[in-house]
């Protein structure tokens, strides 16, 4: 059975006992990288290394337990307030609870000095990226609970004179590597990795005749300033125009709107969530026209700008993103005029699937954990293991909220 705690309800305690000087999440990482094929000896996925630090000035006792929590959460969001509109679309990713400490194993009371809870968690690979946009919010955090054994009398549990659980919690940020990636059959497409452990960007070969080859990134970084791109010709053939535009494709899924505490009722329907479907022109259109002697030779080598001089500054370039309620791509539209030798020109064209992603920096993001999980009291769930899928989404009840700090710090690439 699943848990019916909703992944956004377990929020930080206002206060601790005096005895206890510090209650923190440490990471040995703070980025983790997922690797979707790895090497030969190494796991799929990614391991989330740490340890909780309880300091104490003097014995505490009482303590039935130290848990860990390690939640994450993807939420699409639409915020339309002259239309009263502030849609969610939540879906739970992962929910796992481990037990670091019991008072079944040891004494209730811990005695008065550093405290270390070494804890390892294994992320998977098919996991989406940390993200934050006005559209997309995707988010990894560990929680660490102090929970209390419950106060009696005669056997009989006095709820007053039982103190609430003292929590603390850290933002992780969760990267995917280039590695490699099944694009899948594309119609005169063919995917080539960069080296034998799918480390590099890969390339993306487009053969629109026998006599032309193109070829592009399968990967590119959002950091990118300019794309390689390789047009390659047989003898005598000319090349006299070819064209590149970069678009971004998004899909949200919407569950409810909290301007009604609810979900979703018409006129944006009762039994099928609202959907919303955009399109965002990354770059408009480059062209390379060769002139005189340059159309007939064998090799044209271009760096193409990746991103227009004309972007829109509303739209955001986001790393792919495939999730129930949230799902980017992105999709490169070229075009390509050549002359065969003793013919008339001809013109094809396709469109490229891309995978956009974001290289790690290493930057901590301690201190920029939003408020995601505010909401009622709630309890780590008892120690349960991951399944190999994402976990589906415990939807709330009608009328309870997701929470209302779900404010977002822009982040842009």
């Amino acid at each position: 059975m699943p848990s019916t705690v909703p992944y956004t309800s377990w929020i930080t305690s206002q206060a601790a006992p005096s005895s206890i000087t510090l209650f923190d999440i440490q990471l040995r990482n703070p980025e983790i990288v997922l690797n979707a094929h790895p090497h030969r000896h190494a796991k799929a996925g990614a391991q989330l290394d740490g340890y909780v630090r309880l300091h104490l000035k003097t014995a505490l006792s009482m303590v039935a337990a130290i848990k860990l929590r390690f939640v994450a959460g993807a939420v699409a969001k639409l915020d339309e307030v002259e239309f009263n509109v502030n849609l969610r679309g939540p879906q739970k990713l992962i929910d796992r609870t481990i037990t670091l400490y019991s008072h079944s194993d040891a004494s209730p009371t811990l005695t008065p000095r550093n405290h270390t809870f070494h804890f390892g968690l294994q992320i998977p690979s098919h996991m989406p990226p940390s993200t934050s946009t006005p559209r997309a919010l995707i988010q990894y955090v560990v929680l660490a609970a102090i929970e209390w054994r419950s106060a009696t009398v005669c056997g009989v549990r006095v709820p007053f004179w039982t103190w609430e659980d003292v929590v603390t919690k850290r933002e992780v940020q969760v990267r995917r590597g280039p590695g490699r990636v099944e694009m899948g059959r594309v119609g005169g497409l063919e995917f080539l990795e960069g080296d034998g452990d799918g480390d590099g960007e890969g390339q993306t070969v487009w053969m629109p005749t026998a006599d032309v080859k193109v070829v592009i990134p399968t990967r590119i970084p959002i950091s990118a300033e300019r794309v390689p791109v390789t047009i390659e010709c047989a003898a005598e053939v000319a090349v006299e125009r070819f064209t590149w535009s970069l678009r971004q494709e998004s899909r949200f899924e919407f569950l409810y709107n909290l301007a009604v505490r609810g979900h979703l009722r018409p006129p944006w329907g009762a039994s099928e969530p609202k959907q919303l479907e955009e399109i965002e022109v990354l770059h408009e259109l480059f062209t390379y026209t060769p002139s005189g002697g340059d159309t007939e030779q064998e090799r044209h080598t271009l760096k193409v700008p990746f991103l227009g001089d004309d972007l829109d500054r509303d739209v955001v370039a986001v790393e792919n993103i495939e999730t129930e309620v949230i799902t980017i791509r992105h999709y490169a539209h070229l075009t390509l005029t050549h002359r065969p030798p003793n013919s008339s020109s001809h013109t094809t064209q396709i469109d490229i699937p891309i995978l956009f992603y974001q290289p790690s920096t290493l930057r901590s993001s301690h201190d920029d954990t939003e408020d995601l999980y505010d909401g009622g009291e709630a309890k780590p769930t008892a120690e349960c293991f991951l399944p190999p899928g994402a976990e589906a989404c415990v939807g709330n009840e009608p009328g309870e909220r997701l929470g209302d700090g779900e404010g977002v710090r822009r982040r842009r690439g």
